[in-house]
């Protein structure tokens, strides 16, 4: 027995419909969808299990009541061509979450960046997606690439709101299913959502089998962080031009810098140089009623000591920078270095200064072998942390005069360690706020000492930093969440934390030198469900270096163009713009600042707005007339009979007048549902009284749709050809976009972890690999050429009224 999708079917007592059929050597996979709500996938195989023709649905006579709600919950499951069939009950409607779904499903897009502001359910947007993709197509395969600390909120937040089981995607799991699995099987190959972080896929051993699978979905989460010239953006675009649908996820793409800009944009677009949709909207674009965030600046005035501290460090990072001039960049890292460290703190200067100090007492070290990738654990660079290279590498020519400095230096800022004049103003502040607080900081080392002088004061404070494990960033979170406390955090804080629940203070301790850091740190709290006004305030130190930070970070403001979002940066006064830098020129800097050299886009923007608020409605009237837990649909035809008027009398109920409601379903030649609308239509009968009895009743239908049959399907099939012309219209370039993708992820692939290292180091598995993408090896069977051009149409009836719907 053949199936073909679309047909129903009869398996482990249930019943099913066949989504595709896919035919292999000794045996048929099927891939089916229950017909029962809400739907249930499963993949069968021929001859194992044994399905059966579904029994064809028999009628059952209601009361008005009951088939009124019966038609109702079935028009609930209805919708129209490029709608969303899977949007999930847990999550709000909010019309603007819904639009780039719509253009990925609607309108043919196949890449997607999403740019929304901090805080807007950016993850709310993709797992519509998700959810879509997966509902669609049983066997689909999803990889969501995040850093590593934001993995366990996306797999909480993947099952409680959108209902989707995901796999942490991990270096244990990997050593477990392949330990599990046949030696040529690709353990990325299976089904499935599996959940990843960046750091972790971007390794050569973990790479090279991802990229020999075809995904079906993409999703990277805080894309900014896969930078030119790393092997991050190696990895998420050679994973992207093997996804059919790629959505980046960044309310920071634009950091300033128009190359980094470029190259995000680029992400996945492969052969097919497929255009790149845009979606940016900020608070104000939604309407949210809360106001906006209430930016203060304090300028702090330094202690003597730190005035002492910074023109010590001048003079040296001024040596420093002239020596880089002569070939070598590590005396530029080494200021920038000791700079940004002495604009967090002179006890995190301090620190630094002594590990400069003892890494030239040591002797030099050889060159050695460098570690292979192979850590048990995703990596997650300590951003919070020196680099241990850039603090021993070359300094000044005269190592003696250079050690000197650096004595002074450290006298300087050991002394001035002792009252910091920037801890002071906070202290002061926080003593006059009882409510939660965030204070961020650059550095750990800085954050450490915040912690202990706030909780010496009194106050209860929690640390949060980039060296903490998942499970202990949870318990500080949920420490911090319970309680009244101050969170003293570095920038590993600054993404995927929500905290607006409970806290709308949000302190910078020093300037970072780039607004989306700004941004991201005060996304934490000013997010949708903030019910109070969010403060914001910098402390920034007056009359020292500190003021160069505003340059750069003027700069990139602008440069950002449509994404600036920062809104202390505007309430930094242009005096404190110095346009001194290291080698110390002097120079004023711009009352207003240049405008940005015009470029092109390298993305495309859609108003989907109004077609968004339409979906909103008709799934909330969906909602409202299948309630969860509604009756089933295809099982039976409910039929019921017009209710009599009042006063009339029993015997003189006639026939004459009745109306069929079809259901009619577009599928393409793929099996893949287009369309699906109910159709009422009202036909004169015999003119004899309707059965008042169940039985007589339901053998008075059954023979009148018997003998209706070729007058109904002749109105049928004017109206479902009427609406093939306008299905056929809109699906075209569907296809055509699609097949475009898929012509360029079928080339012959070009392997970026084959790149990183030498074939063979890891053994025959991947020569052959690459022997199989060289080949042009694809995971999965090809559609048949035309199948998704086709589309058929099929009706079936669903409920009975015997009288008139008028």
């Amino acid at each position: 027995m053949t199936w073909s999708p679309g047909d129903h079917l009869a398996v482990r007592g249930t019943d099913w419909r066949v989504v595709q059929s896919t035919a292999h050597v000794d045996c048929t996979a099927l891939d089916l969808a229950s017909v029962e709500g809400p739907p249930v996938l499963r993949t069968l195989m021929l001859p194992f299990d044994r399905p059966r023709r579904a029994a064809v649905p028999r009628l059952i006579v209601l009361s008005p009541r009951l088939w009124a709600e019966h038609v109702g919950a079935r028009l609930g499951r209805t919708f129209p061509f490029g709608a969303l069939r899977f949007c999930p009950r847990s999550i709000q409607l909010l019309a603007y979450q819904l639009e780039p779904a719509l253009a990925v499903f609607r309108h043919s897009t196949t890449r997607v960046l999403i740019g929304d502001d901090v805080g807007l359910g950016k993850t709310v947007e993709a797992g519509v997606i998700v959810r879509e993709v997966v509902g669609r197509r049983a066997t689909a395969r999803v990889l969501v690439i995040v850093p590593a600390a934001l993995r366990t909120q996306w797999k909480e937040e993947l099952a409680s709101l959108l209902d989707l089981p995901s796999i942490d995607a991990h270096a244990a799991w990997l050593r477990t299913i392949t330990r599990e699995l046949p030696p040529d099987v690709n353990p990325w190959s299976i089904p499935g959502i599996y959940l990843a972080s960046i750091d972790f896929v971007k390794r050569p051993e973990v790479l090279g089998p991802l990229e020999s699978v075809r995904w079906d979905l993409l999703v990277v989460d805080e894309a900014h962080g896969a930078t030119p010239g790393t092997g991050r953006l190696a990895a998420v675009d050679a994973l992207g031009c093997r996804a059919s649908i790629v959505v980046l996820l960044s309310a920071t793409p634009h950091l300033g810098e128009q190359n980094q800009f470029d190259a995000l944009c680029r992400i996945g677009s492969g052969a097919g140089h497929s255009r790149l949709v845009c979606f940016r909207r900020t608070r104000a674009d939604i309407d949210v009623a809360q106001g906006p965030v209430r930016s203060r600046v304090f300028a702090v005035p330094p202690t003597e000591n730190e005035r002492q501290m910074h023109r010590l460090l001048e003079r040296y990072t001024s040596l420093l920078w002239a020596a880089a001039r002569r070939g070598n960049a590590n005396p530029a890292l080494l200021a920038t270095v000791f700079r940004k460290r002495a604009l967090s703190s002179a006890g995190a200067l301090a620190v630094s200064l002594v590990r400069r100090l003892s890494s030239m007492a040591s002797p030099p070290h050889g060159e050695a072998q460098p570690w292979l990738p192979l850590e048990s654990g995703d990596i997650d660079a300590a951003a919070d942390e020196d680099a241990d290279s850039v603090l021993s590498g070359k300094g000044l020519d005269d190592p003696v005069s250079e050690r000197t400095v650096l004595e002074q230096c450290l006298e300087a800022a050991e002394a001035s360690s002792i009252s910091e004049s920037k801890t002071a103003r906070l202290l002061r502040l926080l003593s006059r706020v009882h409510s939660p607080a965030i204070v961020f900081s650059e550095y750990r080392d800085t954050a450490v000492r915040l912690r202990s002088r706030i909780a010496a004061m009194g106050r209860q404070a929690v640390l949060l930093h980039g060296g903490l494990a998942p499970d202990e960033r949870a318990l500080v979170t949920a420490e911090f969440l319970r309680g009244r406390a101050v969170m003293v955090a570095t920038d590993a804080a600054s993404e995927g934390l929500n905290l607006h629940h409970s806290c709308r203070l949000v302190i910078h301790y020093e300037l970072p030198w780039s607004p989306a850091r700004l941004h991201q740190r005060c996304g934490r709290v000013n997010r949708i469900g903030q019910r109070r006004r969010v403060h914001e305030i910098a402390l920034v130190a007056a009359d020292t270096a500190e003021q160069l930070v505003l340059q750069p970070l003027l700069r990139r403001l602008r440069d950002s163009g449509a994404f600036n979002r920062s809104s202390i940066v505007h309430q930094l006064p242009e005096a404190l713009v110095a346009a001194q830098v290291f080698d110390g020129d002097q120079g004023s800097g711009p009352a207003h600042p240049v405008p940005p050299a015009r470029h092109a886009e390298p993305f495309i923007t859609l108003d989907l707005s109004a077609e968004a608020r339409a979906e909103v409605e008709r799934l909330r009237m969906a909602r409202l007339v299948d309630p969860p837990g509604g009756s089933s649909a295809g099982l039976v035809i409910p039929v019921t009979l017009q209710p009599r008027a009042s006063g009339e009398r029993t015997g003189r109920r006639t026939g004459g007048a009745m109306t069929i409601v079809y259901s009619i379903g577009f599928r393409n030649g793929a099996g893949d549902m287009l369309e699906e609308t109910l159709l009422p239509l009202s036909v004169e009968y015999e003119r004899r009284p309707w059965r008042r009895s169940r039985r007589g009743l339901r053998a008075q239908v059954r023979r009148a749709l018997a003998e209706l049959a070729p007058r109904l399907d002749s109105a049928l099939e004017t109206v479902a050809c009427a609406r093939l012309a306008v299905i056929g219209a809109a699906h075209g370039p569907n296809v055509a976009a699609r097949e475009a993708r898929r012509r360029a992820m079928s080339g012959p692939l070009q392997s970026a972890a084959g790149a990183l290292v030498q074939p063979g180091l890891f053994g025959r598995t991947g020569l052959r690999t690459e022997r199989a993408a060289a080949a042009g090896w694809l995971d999965e069977a090809p559609i048949e050429d035309g199948a998704e051009c086709r589309i058929v149409w099929q009706a079936r009836v669903e409920a009975v009224f015997c009288g008139s719907l008028a």
